[in-house]
């Protein structure tokens, strides 16, 4: 029982059956051979929508995560998890390559493919989840509609397959093409094949193991080490890209103005890494992620220092308020799994287990019934630097399905770090607690941003001022079908 999951599955929900419509778009693009700039926009719209609901599922499902499953962390590359994430990737590829087909012409068929794309994993995670055949704290393992599920993929792979490669020579072709590597539309093409690599990556680790169990008979998994490995050089360069891209100017680009447009933000990563040295940070993961985000904070808030118009610059505005959300949420996922600390002691009552600047006493523990469970919950008095901050609660829980208990956690939340009690064991007749205590930072930052995150991506579909609007409807072509004509 968490108010996350009245919320979480909702906005997976939506993200994952939104997907439906921009696939629809796309394959009738592709039908029609057209695909002008007002429907593009629409295209757009459609795909922001999903995406946005879908960014706020998975970092809720991992806040569900954390405050729930008592094992510290928010995201363990569980094939489930994957599921999710696979298809946020290439909606997120396609939302970028679509601004580069609309400003240029180009990509026209790359970014078709990768809506159709993301709408396959989006059926390829809903089989993940209902068909049983990956072991996960997210699945539904009892249900037996899998079969149907994967036979719906086969059909809707070999349609994608089949209108891309009859029709996709149809779409209109840019007069130019991309005039130069070093340029805003030459970081939007690598942007969009590091997104593109790091699909391929996840979704590699998360069906290999089934692949090697259904021709070997043979289980395997694979773990965090694979995924760390592999994800984490690629989301620093998407990073390192999101300041890069946006400080560009569009078309050819002179040294003179690359100089211009990318030694200043340079100032911002140097800022970003005194303060970490500063702070006592070693890691060097952590500090190249502190350069990334200061380089792109920095290009991110001048961005938005230029003034707009609401009717004209609102889309833009509120896709440079979701970037540095992204940034945000990227360095304190970065902070968080590298600077935390933990302990870990088994306590009678009266004893204290000192982590950092707190002292937890173990105070006593309770049996508690309620309807749906047995609890044996643990008093913990939590001192700061001395001062008393309360007593947490973390508790062992029993269910009637379920053999094994379970433990869960109580966390303390704030702006700098959080404090997080899990049970390993528990005895309230001989007042025993084996406690396992964690301190980590930025957790909450992560959670903020992501709140900003999909405000932004509701105010970018809220409709512009009528006139702007009829007026760029009358100067974009709309997608018609060929008509036929006699004589």
């Amino acid at each position: 029982n968490h108010v996350l999951m009245a919320v979480h599955p909702p906005c997976l929900y939506m993200g994952y059956v939104g997907m439906t419509v921009p696939f629809g778009l796309a394959a009738a693009a592709l039908l029609l051979g057209s695909l002008g700039p007002a429907y593009l926009r629409t295209l757009r719209t459609w795909l922001l929508l999903p995406w946005t609901f879908l960014s706020v599922a998975i970092v809720l499902g991992g806040w569900w995560a954390y405050e729930v499953l008592g094992w510290g962390g928010y995201w363990a590359w569980d094939p489930v998890e994957n599921a999710s994430f696979l298809p946020w990737l290439t909606a997120t590829a396609a939302l970028h390559s679509a601004m580069l087909t609309e400003r240029k012409g180009l990509l026209k068929g790359w970014t078709l493919t990768l809506v159709l794309a993301t709408f396959l994993l989006t059926i390829l995670g809903t089989f993940m989840t209902r068909s049983g055949v990956f072991n996960s704290v997210h699945s539904f393992t009892q249900s037996a509609i899998g079969p149907t599920i994967l036979a719906f993929l086969a059909v809707a792979l070999v349609f994608s397959v089949a209108v891309l490669a009859l029709r996709v020579d149809r779409l209109e072709r840019p007069e130019r093409g991309l005039e130069a590597p070093v340029s805003r539309e030459g970081m939007f093409l690598v942007n969009n094949l590091l997104f593109v690599l790091f699909t391929f990556t996840v979704l590699l680790g998360t069906v290999f193991p089934l692949v090697v169990e259904a021709l070997r008979g043979v289980q395997m998994s694979v773990g965090e080490p694979y995924f760390n490995t592999m994800a984490v050089p690629v989301g620093l360069a998407l990073l390192f890209l999101m300041g890069v891209g946006p400080a560009l100017p569009w078309g050819r680009t002179e040294p003179a103005q690359a100089v211009r447009a990318l030694v200043p933000p340079l100032g911002g990563a140097a800022a970003a890494l005194v303060l970490c040295l500063a702070s006592g940070v070693r890691n060097g993961w952590t500090l190249a992620t502190a350069a990334f985000a200061g380089f792109t904070a920095w290009v991110t808030l001048r961005e938005l220092a230029r003034p707009v118009r609401w009717s004209t610059g609102r889309r833009r505005l509120a896709a440079f308020v979701i970037h540095g959300a992204v940034v945000v949420i990227m360095a304190a996922i970065a902070v968080s799994s590298t600077l935390g600390t933990s302990a870990e002691a088994q306590l009678t009552r009266g004893q204290s287990l000192a982590l950092g600047r707190y002292r937890l006493t173990f105070v006593g523990a309770d049996p508690v019934s309620e309807p749906h469970r047995q609890s044996l919950v643990a008093h913990v008095r939590v001192e700061r630097d001395g001062r008393p901050l309360g007593v947490m609660q973390p508790r062992m829980s029993y269910y009637p399905r379920q053999r094994e208990p379970i433990g869960t956690p109580d966390v303390r939340s704030g702006l700098r770090e959080d404090l997080y009690l899990s049970v390993m064991n528990v005895d309230p007749d001989q007042q025993t607690l084996g406690l396992h205590a964690i301190v980590k930072p930025m957790v909450a930052w992560i959670w903020g941003a992501t709140a900003v995150l999909g405000v932004a991506g509701i105010v970018a579909l809220l409709p512009a001022r009528r006139r702007a609007a009829s007026s760029e409807a009358a100067a974009a072509p709309a997608l018609r079908a060929p008509r036929a004509t006699t004589t």
